[in-house]
């Protein structure tokens, strides 16, 4: 697979949707494709939080977002359409092509509020288990 090098910009805590521009797509061998967007709201997983998903509309096609992978200098988005089986993605959507990226919110607030309970969880244990050596 090439490897996907164009910059992206993470907006995704000021926004949950906005309009941008595809900067670069790779189809995969299962029918999914990589695609970076110029400007992204979506959250890609890191520090034990999960990605984002969403959507990707351009005229009449909805492209779910079903992973986002991070690098040092982009976020990639990975996409699904239904309906097209036969049909590779970047047939369907283009470097350049205006798009609106819609992040489901639903699903970032209650991973939101999971991973913060994660880490209240482990600052309790951490007081818990090291308290005992910690004796003055």
């Amino acid at each position: 697979m090439k490897r996907l090098s164009s910059p992206s910009s993470f907006v995704g805590y000021d926004h949950l949707q906005l309009k941008t521009r595809v900067s670069e797509v790779v189809d995969a061998e299962d029918g999914t494709a990589f695609i970076v967007l110029e400007k992204s709201p979506f959250y890609a997983a890191s520090g034990g939080q999960v990605s984002d998903a969403g959507v990707l509309r351009t005229g009449d096609r909805n492209f779910q977002v079903i992973d986002v992978l991070k690098t040092s200098r982009t976020n990639t988005l990975r996409v699904a359409l239904d309906g097209y089986p036969d049909t590779p993605v970047s047939d369907l959507i283009s470097s350049g092509d205006s798009v609106t990226a819609v992040v489901d919110s639903r699903a970032r607030d209650r991973s939101s509020v999971h991973h913060t309970a994660t880490h209240a969880v482990q600052a309790a244990l951490k007081e818990v288990a090291f308290s005992e050596f910690l004796v003055i």
